[in-house]
């Protein structure tokens, strides 16, 4: 077994995949002989890791099936538009000419796999919305390709709604720093960013909420041990900002609940690194991914929690 041949087979802590069956499968042979001979700390509790960015991308697919019609109706107008040099032509004069809108902007082309090309194309119809609806008005053959004025408004409700979820991507897929230690924030944000969409005012995101909350809860119920881990040995979060996290979704007793399993957990694969390791490795300090999430503020009332936590 290649795990054997390179002398892994007792420095695996976890193994990060995406959500396809024969990744759960390959997952439980590796238990199978992994586990046994003592190979895996704190036995198999962490070692199956989601690919976060792959389990947002299921999220948000599910969601947008509930705007499949509109999107549907985006998509081919654009089609008809880049396939045709007169047309293409027609519509960035009209952009320019009428609307004084900046041409060196292009309509995006999604591709049905990558929401985040949906979630481009959204916006730059978006900023082209009056140019639509004017050749809607002008071209009878266009009608049928081009959302209406309600239609325009839910697609700019729902673009507005999905931003956090690009941004949180975009900070997932990073290739230049560590990552593990700001995926449970993110991930909360993700939690508590649907929470208070299916509470919002607007029955058709209630509906495309819906679905996506059943995803999340299918796949990351449990986000909140091994992301929790990692988020307490950050040192700009640590124990109190996930308590913090906690009590903002479940309340106090349950949140403490929570931090009594994840210390619990902590505490056990430090006990099973201390038997392991005798002298301790060389710390190196990476630089921290950049926030994206100043717009954004879900944490205002955080240095209150801990001063009130800290009298009590």
């Amino acid at each position: 077994m290649f795990l054997c041949q390179w002398k892994l087979d007792d420095r695996i802590l976890s193994i990060t995949v995406d959500n396809a069956t024969y990744n759960d499968a390959m997952i439980s042979c590796l238990k199978r002989r992994l586990v046994p001979r003592g190979g895996l700390s704190c036995g198999e509790t962490l070692f199956h890791v989601r690919c976060c960015a792959h389990i947002i991308n299921l999220i948000v697919q599910k969601g947008l099936t509930c705007i499949s019609g509109i999107s549907d109706k985006i998509r081919s107008f654009i089609k008809l538009i880049i396939k045709s040099s007169h047309r293409s032509e027609e519509f960035y004069d009209c952009a320019e000419k009428i609307f004084h809108l900046d041409v060196k902007r292009k309509l995006n082309l999604d591709m049905h796999v990558r929401w985040n090309s949906t979630y481009k194309m959204l916006g730059t119809s978006l900023y082209f919305k009056d140019v639509f609806l004017h050749l809607r008005s002008s071209h009878a053959s266009f009608q049928s390709y081009i959302p209406l004025e309600d239609e325009w408004e839910k697609v700019s409700v729902i673009h507005n709604f999905l931003e956090l979820f690009y941004e949180v991507t975009c900070i997932f897929s990073a290739v230049n720093y560590p990552t593990s230690n700001v995926y449970f924030k993110d991930a909360w944000m993700v939690h508590r960013h649907l929470l208070e969409a299916e509470k919002g005012p607007y029955d058709y995101l209630k509906e495309m909420v819906k679905p996506m909350l059943e995803k999340f809860d299918k796949y990351w119920s449990d986000y909140n041990l091994y992301l929790s881990c990692a988020a307490i040995l950050n040192p700009r979060y640590k124990v109190k900002f996930v308590e913090y996290c906690f009590s903002k979704l479940y309340g106090s007793v349950e949140a403490s609940r929570r931090i009594n399993l994840v210390l619990g957990t902590m505490k056990s694969m430090f006990e099973d690194y201390k038997l392991q390791y005798a002298s301790s490795s060389p710390i190196v300090v990476a630089p921290s991914p950049p926030s994206t999430f100043g717009a954004r503020n879900y944490f205002n009332d955080y240095d209150h929690f801990v001063g009130t936590s800290a009298r009590s």
